[in-house]
């Protein structure tokens, strides 16, 4: 599959989004927050990047990478947290 692949930088980023796929990304960008915080609080990191695959699939995999090392300080893999397009609708 070729994933559509999504840099969130500002909140205005989240715009590039498709609206009819903005509500998968955004449980997967709090399941960021929570893996960041983490990380923030070890020292190792200072800034973080969101980049959201959407790649259609119910599962997430967050990994905080601190850089120019590459260290991975934080890592997590969560699934059935993504709705479904049924669940969605109105």
């Amino acid at each position: 599959m070729n994933a559509n692949r999504y840099e969130i930088n500002t909140l205005l980023d989240f715009l590039k989004v498709p609206t009819e796929r903005l509500a998968a990304c955004l449980i997967e960008f709090e399941s960021f927050l929570v893996i960041c915080r983490a990380a923030l609080e070890t020292g190792k990191v200072k800034n973080a990047t969101f980049e959201w695959i959407d790649d259609g699939e119910d599962n997430i995999h967050v990994q905080i990478t601190s850089k120019p090392l590459g260290e991975v300080v934080g890592e997590k893999d969560l699934k059935g947290l993504v709705p479904d397009a049924e669940s969605t609708e109105d």
